[in-house]
């Protein structure tokens, strides 16, 4: 068990009892399915603490192999584990991924209520408008201008101005009988339905703008925090260790291990120049935990290195078999 996360696995000794109670969501998760198992089962509790920072999870889990016949906990599937034993199906999804602090918000400034839409849009919207005032000059130009059509825009009343302002004008302000002929209202319909769409896309993105705290990784991706040579940091006895020189292409000398989301938060904090780190990487779930806690300041980001997620093992082929079953029931 890692002795830094107890809302996964929790172990303590029971002096009443005289044995080691097991808690935390993994053990949550084990005891549903177990009681739902078609026999009894007897489990005698041993713990196995993580005692190396450089990736020794794995030789305490071959240790707890030696001594026991189930291994339950947050052990992840892994592909050299898979050689040695067999593991239940996934009961939670995982990967690993980095946690950065963010920065907050954006610059708002009097361009801000032209953000909602692109440039190109707004250049769309001025050509189809056009288009629209063109469109209704030339099919109302042989309409008289009677004293009930004093709207139309016939030929003695549209300017070069006005073909772009007439169709803005009854997006914002329509008038029933602004047109005469049908084919004119049909093209001014199809104007009025394209402008509410608009409106409505408009509003929503000016929201977002003017209202949500936008966060920005401060990092966007391993290779800037490798170029620059960046302390990073992982979780203490983790194979993210050989994750992050594996895979990640890390100099060992600029990883940093802790044991909780105590030491993370901390480590942040005094960032990579100030004896603390400038990323953590670590598994989403326990990553999730830790945005949990201080999630206004920090936001998970970059490439995933993606693994089969949590599971546990068993080397009774019967109790593999029912555990798979209930696991499947329970979680897909």
């Amino acid at each position: 068990m890692r002795d830094g996360f107890p809302q996964f696995v929790k172990v303590v000794w029971d002096p009443s009892q005289q044995k080691y109670t097991a808690s935390g969501y993994c053990m949550d998760v084990f005891n549903a399915v177990l009681t739902y198992l078609p026999f009894n089962v007897s489990l005698h509790v041993l713990p196995a603490v993580v005692k190396s920072s450089y990736g020794s999870y794995g030789s305490t889990f071959d240790h707890a192999l030696q001594k026991t016949n189930l291994v339950k906990g947050d052990v992840t599937i892994l592909a050299n584990r898979s050689k040695l034993v067999d593991f239940t199906v996934p009961y939670t999804g995982s990967g690993v991924k980095m946690v950065v602090p963010v920065k907050h918000g954006r610059d708002q400034n009097m361009w801000t209520f032209v953000k909602p839409f692109s440039w190109d849009l707004w250049l769309s919207i001025i050509i189809i408008s056009t288009f629209i005032g063109i469109a209704i000059l030339i099919m109302e130009r042989n309409v008289n201008a009677l004293p009930n059509q004093e709207g139309s825009p016939n030929q003695t009343k549209l300017g070069a101005s006005t073909i772009l302002w007439f169709p803005i004008s009854q997006a914002i302000l329509p008038e029933r009988e602004v047109v005469v002929k049908g084919c004119s209202r049909f093209v001014l319909m199809v104007w009025l339905l394209l402008a509410f769409i608009l409106m409505q896309s408009y509003t929503a993105n000016l929201t977002s703008i003017l209202t949500l705290d936008q966060l920005r990784p401060i990092f966007l991706n391993v290779n800037d925090l490798r170029r620059e040579g960046y302390y990073v940091g992982y979780q203490f006895g983790s194979f993210v260790y050989d994750v992050l020189i594996d895979q990640f292409k890390f100099d060992p000398s600029k990883l940093r291990p802790y044991r909780n989301i105590g030491e993370y938060h901390d480590a942040l904090k005094l960032g990579s120049q100030n004896g603390g780190v400038a990323a953590i990487f670590d598994e989403v779930p326990y990553l999730k935990l830790y945005l949990q806690e201080y999630g206004s300041n920090y936001i998970m980001a970059g490439p995933e290195y993606r693994n089969a997620g949590f599971g546990f093992v068993s080397l009774s082929s019967l109790f593999f078999s029912f555990f798979n079953k209930l696991v499947l029931r329970f979680f897909f």
